[in-house]
């Protein structure tokens, strides 16, 4: 009897040393190797109920007791990139989770929307502030009209001057009417940057170029202008005549968040990331298909900064008040992403992040 039980014991103790741990296995595995097929990024729509109180489920992982990361309203359009059975794995107005198929269709799938209005209720008057981590990224006045999406534990997921934002639930009004007469909806203002005498426009002179060195598990494009020599802009608005977050060159990865939309000039856009930073790009200049990427155009660059200990932070944001990720030393090897204004969005030793772009040679 003892033999067979530690045969028993044996055999449970081989089958638990082959199955990698949760802590492990599924934050390294790609959705690849978790069994995931890629559906090269198609937009579909949420259709889950005939009414505004069902609405779709996003969870951490593709099962149902897993934890919840949001909910959002009928007809908010996502953009799905892998499935496994029932579940499909999407990005939906800057959230990304899994999401049973069954609840979603094709956007030319007749479905009625049950996004909700609601209006900035901020009692002083004062413009309510919209955060991105502790930067303010836009203001919206009182009383100004949004268009809720989805909800995520107190927060309401809002789309706003042609971007979703996340917004505190004490701060909006949702589904009520307009505290005022209804008037046109204002369009969002964003912080203005402090004027610097120093503007970045490119390294001067012959540069080495670098290939993209990271690893990006998300759904991505790569930019791909037809003249090399030429930036794409990340605009904060779906327009071209709306303010850029940044020039970026040929080669740089980005992550897609949202499914391509049309302006009212015909105009195809996409929301994306470039390593944490959100806009939009034209989507005529992304190439999604990686073994077309064209030939990297981004410069090497090296720290050059005159002060007496000779080195510089890469920055967290385009602020000398934002977090330090690291201190470089003069010489230090930078991979240029883009630019804009007197910062450069580069990559150093791994690390992603923003430099003055004047210590840079």
């Amino acid at each position: 009897m003892k033999k067979w039980i530690v045969l028993f014991l044996t055999m449970i103790l081989a089958v638990a040393m082959a199955v990698p741990s949760l802590a492990d296995g599924n934050v390294s595995m790609s959705p690849e190797e978790r069994g995931f097929v890629s559906v090269a990024g198609d937009a579909y729509r949420i259709a889950c109920g005939p009414a505004s109180a069902n609405m779709l489920v996003m969870y951490t992982e593709p099962a149902a007791s897993s934890s919840v990361k949001a909910r959002f309203y009928n007809g908010t359009v996502g953009i799905l990139t892998h499935t496994k059975g029932e579940w499909g794995y999407v990005y939906m107005a800057g959230e990304k989770g899994y999401v049973q198929m069954n609840q979603l269709v094709l956007p030319t799938t007749p479905v009625t929307p049950y996004v909700q209005d609601a209006y900035v209720k901020n009692q002083s008057g004062a413009r309510l502030e919209i955060f991105e981590g502790s930067t303010v990224t836009a203001t919206a006045p009182w009383n100004a009209k949004m268009t809720v999406l989805g909800l995520k534990d107190q927060q309401a997921i809002v789309s706003y001057g042609g971007m979703e934002w996340e917004v505190e639930l004490s701060d909006v009004s949702i589904g009520a009417s307009s505290i005022l007469p209804p008037t046109v909806t204002p369009a969002p203002s964003y912080p203005e940057a402090t004027e610097k005498p120093f503007v970045f426009t490119g390294p001067v002179g012959y540069h080495d170029k670098a290939q993209w060195p990271l690893k990006l598990n998300d759904y991505t494009a790569a930019v791909n202008n037809p003249n090399p020599a030429h930036r794409l802009n990340l605009r904060v608005a779906p327009d071209k005549n709306s303010r850029s977050l940044g020039k970026y060159y040929n080669g740089v990865q980005v992550v897609i968040n949202g499914a391509i939309e049309k302006n009212d000039k015909g105009e195809e856009w996409v929301k994306v990331s470039v390593c944490g930073l959100q806009g939009y790009m034209d989507n005529s200049f992304l190439n999604y298909e990686a073994e077309k990427d064209p030939a990297s155009a981004m410069p090497v660059m090296k720290v050059h900064n005159t002060n007496p200990v000779g080195n510089l932070h890469l920055r967290s944001a385009q602020s000398t008040d934002s977090a330090s990720l690291g201190l470089y030393d003069n010489g230090t090897k930078v991979i240029l992403m883009g630019f804009t204004g007197e910062w450069a969005h580069v990559i150093v030793n791994g690390q992603t992040g923003f430099m003055m772009a004047k210590y840079l040679k």
